[in-house]
């Protein structure tokens, strides 16, 4: 979760957010049996770095020591200043948050949501798989898609662009990538964006309070069954996505990603 959206009270995880992971998850699996260091570039709130270490390594019950093979990541973000840290309270010793661009390689790389924030994204992810990735390693990337679905929200979410279909392939190129396997994400959530995009141009105050494009921070505040139901679909659209990439089928999609190696 970017900072930025992050709720003032502690809060369910939104469906959308689980379904995301879940996804990456299942993309990474076979990478994370080698993978022992990994760095979460753009790492928000480190909730998708603990969860990942979580499923390569649980801790056992009532235990504060990790079980199973060890791994570290290493969560870097811009936004952490000694407030955020605070806030986010991380308590697991694997889990290390710098707001320095860290230094050595490591063998996988998250870069989910990151390169729509920067302005120079090919000298950005350039220099990050020069200094950052091992010459085995892999990186993940994933960015939002379709430059005319740019709303307030990523406004507000300090986005420079949306990555329109090839236009993520000459960025991953200019950095030496290779790509193994690539798609569109939420392919589902594709047209309720884009008509919440035209209700924002053409209503003078769409947001009432709310964020732009009917966006309200990350947090999901509806009962249990609306979280599995809307979960459940998504996992389903997710469904959709693993077999289109494994078919090199690229299906449009609310979002771009593609898992990358030097």
């Amino acid at each position: 979760m970017d900072l930025r959206e992050l709720p003032g009270t502690s809060t369910r995880r939104h469906p959308w957010e689980l379904a995301r992971f879940g996804f990456f998850r299942d993309i990474l699996d076979p990478t994370l049996r080698s993978a022992g260091t990994i760095l979460d570039a753009g790492a928000g709130d480190a909730w998708f770095a603990a969860s990942l270490l979580e499923h390569c390594a649980p801790r056992s019950a009532g235990s504060t020591r990790p079980t199973g093979m060890a791994r570290t990541v290493v969560c870097w973000d811009s936004s952490y200043d000694p407030a955020s840290r605070a806030r986010l309270a991380v308590d697991d010793p694997r889990i290390e948050l710098t707001r320095e661009r860290p230094r050595g390689r490591f063998d996988l790389i998250l870069a989910l949501d990151v390169l729509e924030h920067v302005a120079d994204d090919v000298g950005f992810l350039d220099q990050l798989v020069g200094e950052n990735l091992e010459p085995h390693g892999r990186i993940l990337i994933n960015v939002p898609a379709w430059q005319a679905l740019m709303s307030r929200h990523d406004e507000q979410l300090q986005h420079h662009r949306r990555y329109q279909p090839g236009q993520l392939t000459r960025v991953i190129e200019a950095a030496g990538l290779v790509v193994e396997q690539r798609g569109g994400l939420f392919h589902s959530l594709l047209m309720p964006r884009i008509v919440s995009v035209l209700r924002e141009r053409l209503v003078s105050n769409p947001d009432n309070g709310q964020s732009a494009a009917g966006y309200t921070p990350l947090a999901w505040k509806r009962g249990r069954l609306a979280a599995t139901l809307l979960y459940s679909a998504l996992r389903v659209d997710n469904a959709i996505s693993h077999a289109a990439a494994a078919r090199s089928v690229q299906l449009p999609g609310l979002s771009a990603w593609a898992l990358c190696h030097r």
